[in-house]
């Protein structure tokens, strides 16, 4: 975080899961497939953007990108500048003119759902697809963290990380298949 601070806990129980490389988020879709007898598996691009628009057909479930998102999402606001102490390290780009509370992550839940009930599909922390990444050993992250502005995370952007990875910024969303 800085050079005063050792930083923002990260490890609180009702916050997402973050810097899980896509690898161990399929090796906990099987664990956790194994421990309850239903099967779990990360979603699909088509999945993950479906239940992300929740019937809608503009940038965001909650409108243009420019749309206040306080109320929906957890994006890079005002909020943003207490990640940072010491102003000459002041590099975190954010929406001066928008507060949704946030530093970093946050609990899981906290702002509305959109139009099926889903929470954080925008925003908090991006999410691992099961989808690759054109013609490569990538897989695609979809939604966006706290450390994004609006316009870098619409809907439908895909962000490519090498399986291997633990994003600071990336966690997972589980579907369980019937």
């Amino acid at each position: 975080k800085d050079h005063k601070s050792g930083g923002i806990d990260a490890k609180r129980g009702d916050w997402p899961v973050i810097r899980v490389s896509q690898q161990n988020a399929v090796a906990f879709c099987k664990w956790l497939s194994a421990k309850t007898g239903k099967k779990f598996r990360l979603p699909t691009e088509t999945e993950w953007e479906f239940a992300a628009r929740a019937g809608t057909d503009t940038p965001m479930y909650y409108g243009k990108t420019d749309a206040d998102f306080s109320k929906h999402a957890n994006l890079a606001d005002a909020t943003i500048a207490k990640f940072d102490q010491i102003s000459t390290h002041n590099y975190l780009l954010r929406i001066s003119s928008s507060k949704d509370g946030a530093q970093v992550q946050t609990s899981v839940g906290k702002y509305q759902p959109n139009a099926l009930g889903l929470c954080d599909m925008i925003g908090n922390v991006a999410e691992w697809t099961s989808s690759s990444y054109e013609s490569t050993d990538h897989k695609v992250s979809r939604g966006g963290s706290w450390r994004d502005l609006p316009r870098w995370v619409p809907v439908g952007r895909r962000v490519p990380y090498q399986t291997h990875q633990r994003v600071y910024n990336v966690g997972i969303r589980v579907v369980m298949d019937d």
